[in-house]
């Protein structure tokens, strides 16, 4: 009976062993399966917009950008059959619509991602910078070592995407009159720095807002296997650092 009780003690403590170990199994499938469907949906979100960016993309170059282009060249029919004073306002205007012009160019290259395998998105990232040091309201600095060009396409405009996020924020939230961007590459992995002396903001506050800049920011990180730190309080303005 005691032979027959070790047996079955032995058998029962085999079985639970068992048992935990295929429940485990189990469990850790779940979470894999679980987060490669997590990863599936945010690649596929994320796809969405950046087909959704390049579409406007190209209705701004196409259709905004020859009704420009046709009103310039009206523009400057009139202007010969006008007084002095008139030929004037015309010419002012013909050199807003010289400045659309550019300006529509510039941002429908900012938004199709496509274009940066065209003029590299290190050239991107310095036009971006010109376009918001020609505002005037704050002075962008933007630092770099080693060849950014060195990072994979997906990282790269998921990157830069991350950059215009940072920098609509900077004119749209920030009140900062200095920020400095400063990218650093060394063997393909890159490391990205941001900051500036603006008004700062509440982080907490930040992260509960759904389709936020921040959200969008920490997506786009995990989607990269990047790390994302950001630190910001009102007042002490916003620095943020991204590294591949």
């Amino acid at each position: 009976p005691i032979v027959s009780g070790t047996i079955l003690f032995t058998l029962l403590v085999i079985f639970i062993i068992s048992f935990i170990l295929q429940y485990r199994k189990a469990q850790d499938r779940f979470t894999a399966e679980k987060d490669q469907l997590k990863q599936a949906l945010l690649s596929a979100e994320i796809e969405i917009k950046e087909q959704t960016l390049v579409h406007v993309s190209r209705e701004i170059h196409d259709n905004f950008g020859q009704v420009a282009s046709l009103i310039k060249i009206n523009l400057n029919l009139l202007s010969g059959d006008l007084s002095q004073e008139d030929r004037q306002k015309v010419n002012e205007s013909l050199g807003l619509i010289r400045q659309l012009i550019t300006d529509m160019k510039s941002l429908s290259r900012s938004l199709n991602g496509d274009s940066l395998q065209t003029i590299g998105w290190l050239n991107a990232l310095e036009i971006e910078g010109a376009r918001i040091n020609r505002l005037g309201s704050v002075q962008l600095t933007i630092q770099v070592e080693g060849d950014p060009e060195e990072v994979g396409h997906e990282e790269q405009l998921m990157l830069y995407r991350m950059v215009q996020e940072i920098l609509n924020n900077l004119l749209k939230h920030a009140h900062a009159s200095i920020a400095t961007l400063t990218l650093k590459c060394q063997n393909g992995k890159l490391e990205m720095r941001y900051r500036d002396d603006g008004k700062g903001f509440d982080l907490k506050e930040s992260k509960l807002k759904e389709g936020s800049g921040l959200v969008n920011m920490q997506e786009r990180c995990h989607q990269i296997g990047a790390e994302f730190v950001i630190e910001s309080t009102p007042g002490h303005g916003t620095r943020i650092e991204i590294k591949t």
